[in-house]
């Protein structure tokens, strides 16, 4: 019992201190719910490359195939942490213009990721790559949702290419929230 209230008063005497040199303490609040908020989103973005990842590309020859795929991976990708970026307060935003400034010009796309240059686009900024990600992955799980008789009259979606371009777009997030996270610890 002494340890636990040990403890609590250290923390409570860190905080303290943290809030009387650390300049102004709702900037370094808000900073750390954003911090918080894109290590949920990086944590999100690698899970779902995970899942993505043990999807076995070369037993999936038909369009039947493939939707059994998505009806199986859909509902274990995590889309949560990306809609409260986009949902985001005016300091989140700010926060997505720092990424930004921190990666402009500097995502590169590897063809050799299984991209082809008709079939995929690099997003324009980070919150594109966030809102595609978002956007793509609900599509996703509303198509896992289909009947499997119906499955022909969705002609235009091609879930190898969705399988593909999330998992690029979700690299992209990753790497450049990393970038981001490294900069705010060092």
């Amino acid at each position: 019992m002494i340890a636990i209230s040990t403890i609590k008063d250290t923390v409570d005497l860190a905080v303290l201190a943290f809030s009387l040199f650390a300049g102004d303490p709702k900037e370094e609040e808000r900073k750390q719910r954003v911090n918080v908020l894109f290590r949920r989103l990086y944590a999100e973005t690698r899970s779902n490359l995970a899942v993505l990842d043990l999807v076995d590309k070369e037993k999936l020859k038909s369009r039947a195939d493939w939707f059994k795929a998505v009806r199986a991976v859909a509902p274990l990708l995590k889309n949560e942490a990306g809609q409260l970026v986009l949902l985001g307060t005016d300091s989140c935003f700010r926060e997505i213009k720092v990424i930004q400034a921190d990666i402009d010009g500097a995502w590169e796309f590897n063809k050799e990721d299984g991209e082809d240059s008709d079939a995929y686009e690099a997003p324009a900024s980070f919150r594109k790559a966030v809102e595609f990600c978002v956007g793509k992955i609900e599509l996703l799980k509303s198509y896992a949702s289909i009947d499997e008789n119906a499955i022909d009259l969705f002609t235009r979606l091609v879930p190898s290419r969705r399988f593909s371009n999330i998992c690029a777009y979700s690299k992209i997030i990753a790497q450049s929230i990393s970038a981001y996270l490294a900069c705010c610890e060092g």
